[in-house]
């Protein structure tokens, strides 16, 4: 009998043990966290939502418009104070994303295009898997999403551009690859990435990046 006591109590307090210590967790109700949520959108401070929602729709547009769709939409977490981004494990990054859980935007990172480069973390999540995205090369997981971020050169790392570069080299030798073609139309590099999901077959999306991208 002591035994199955200690057994529930041990159970009973998994819950309360997660929340104090694995801090990601607090991402599944967030509003338990002191935070204000519409929708997807969650903020520290009441009076930031109507900007928080923007910077939100207005990354979600630009990715979309940029031939990156989301299969759903995640939530986003954007903190007004260091406390509150260390609330949800949060360290010294600017933002971070946790698979299945859900982004945290530290409060000096409220620019558009770095809601932008979280939020294609979450597309190679859905479209490649969290597990398979996180065993990618760096230079795909991270090349691709200050790519597609548009951030300005100023305010990427150095370090991160040779990846950049490689990123959108591999993108043009998988299509070539795919499509069996010689040649492609460079007018704009930038038009590689469109192109690169403008020419996935229907419904094999995965399947195309996972080949363009995989495991080099």
């Amino acid at each position: 009998m002591v035994k199955k006591l200690s057994l529930i109590l041990a159970v009973a307090l998994i819950p309360a043990l997660a929340w104090s210590f694995a801090k990601p967790t607090r991402l599944f109700l967030p509003h338990l966290n002191g935070m204000q949520c519409n929708g997807s959108v969650c903020v520290e401070d009441t009076k930031e939502m109507e900007k928080a929602i923007e910077l939100y729709g207005s990354a979600i547009k630009a990715i979309s418009t940029s031939g990156v769709p989301l299969r759903s939409r995640p939530t986003f977490v954007y903190c007004s104070t260091m406390e509150c981004y260390q609330s949800f494990g949060g360290g010294n990054e600017r933002a971070v994303s946790y698979p299945f859980l859900g982004t945290v935007i530290a409060p000096a990172s409220w620019q558009r295009y770095i809601t932008q480069h979280e939020l294609i973390h979450w597309f190679q999540f859905y479209e490649i898997g969290a597990v398979s995205t996180m065993m990618k090369p760096e230079w795909f997981r991270e090349g691709m999403a200050y790519v597609y971020s548009g951030a300005p050169e100023s305010d990427i790392p150095e370090h991160y551009l040779p990846m950049m570069a490689k990123y959108r080299k591999d993108i043009v030798t998988g299509i070539q690859r795919n499509l069996g073609q010689k040649s492609l139309n460079r007018r704009d590099i930038s038009d590689m990435h469109n192109q690169a999901i403008k020419y996935a077959p229907s419904g094999r999306r995965t399947s195309f990046h996972s080949a363009v991208y995989g495991g080099r």
